[in-house]
C-alpha cells in the first residue's frame, strides 16, 4: 500500500525569510511548521552534556571501583580455594609440621587481607598521587568533548551567511 506524499512527515530546514526572527530555525512539515530557537537548542545541548558528564563521573567514581572490587574478590576466593586444597594435602602428607598447624589460619588471613585491599572504601583512600591521576581522568574527557563541540559549532557558524535586518 503506497502512501500519498502529503501524508508523509518530512522535516526540511529552510532559510528564514526577511521579517522573521533570525534566531529561529524553522522546519517545514506538511500541514504546519516547527520553530526552534537557538537559545533552546543551546540549553538542551548543555543539559544533555551535564547529564552525560554526571553519568560518566558516576561510572568512573562508583562503577569502576565496584568492578575492580568484584574482580579482586573473585580472584581472592579462587586463590583461597587453592590454598585450602593445598592445606588439605599438607595435612594428609605431613601432619606433624608446624606449618601444617597454621596453614588454614594463614589461608584465611590472606583471604581477609586481599578482600580488604580490594574493598570499595580502600579504592578511594589511596595517596594524593592517585587522586592527581584519577580526578583528571574523570573531568578531562568530557571537557575535551565539550570543547570540540563548541569549536565545531563556532566553525560551522563561520560558514553561514549573515542575515541583515
Amino acid at each position: 500500500m503506497r502512501r500519498s506524499p502529503s501524508s508523509q512527515t518530512q522535516f526540511t530546514p529552510r532559510s528564514n525569510p526577511e521579517g522573521e526572527d533570525p534566531e529561529k530555525i524553522t522546519f517545514k512539515k506538511s500541514g504546519g511548521k516547527i520553530e526552534l530557537k537557538h537559545e533552546n537548542l543551546k540549553r538542551g545541548v548543555n543539559r544533555l552534556f551535564l547529564v552525560l558528564f554526571f553519568g560518566w563521573a558516576i561510572c568512573c567514581a562508583v562503577l569502576y571501583p565496584l568492578q575492580r572490587q568484584w574482580e579482586g574478590q573473585h580472584e581472592a576466593l579462587i586463590k583461597y580455594g587453592k590454598d585450602i586444597k593445598n592445606c588439605d594435602q599438607l595435612v594428609v602428607e605431613s601432619p606433624g609440621w608446624a606449618l601444617t598447624k597454621d596453614c588454614y589460619e594463614d589461608a584465611f588471613s590472606n583471604l581477609k587481607n586481599t578482600l580488604e585491599f580490594y574493598s570499595f572504601k580502600n579504592f578511594w583512600i589511596f595517596p594524593v598521587v592517585f587522586w592527581r591521576l584519577f580526578v583528571p581522568l574523570i573531568v578531562l574527557p568530557p571537557l575535551a568533548l565539550y570543547g570540540l563541540a563548541v569549536l565545531s559549532v563556532w566553525i560551522w557558524r563561520g560558514f553561514k551567511p549573515r542575515v541583515s535586518n
